[in-house]
């Protein structure tokens, strides 16, 4: 979903370019897993209480891990 939302972006950006003789300055993207990250971690709230410890705590342990490294890599690509 969000690959087709960032080709369908570059499309418009590189048509936009085409008409104008302007070029898009390109947005800031956030890293895929932090989305996944946060969406893990919602989950994760949201069912605490029904789930065992065993489950819910490596699952928002991942859930954190994953936020970070998308953290990391979103980073990287502003300084780059």
């Amino acid at each position: 979903f969000f690959n087709a939302i960032a080709k369908t972006t570059d499309k418009i950006n590189s048509l936009k370019e085409e008409q104008t003789g302007i070029s898009v300055p390109e947005g800031r993207t956030v890293s895929p897993l932090m989305m996944a990250g946060l969406l893990i971690n919602s989950c994760m709230l949201t069912v605490k209480d029904s789930l065992s410890d065993y489950i819910a705590i490596p699952l928002m342990i991942l859930a954190c891990v994953l936020m970070l490294v998308g953290l990391w890599k979103t980073a990287q690509k502003k300084n780059a």
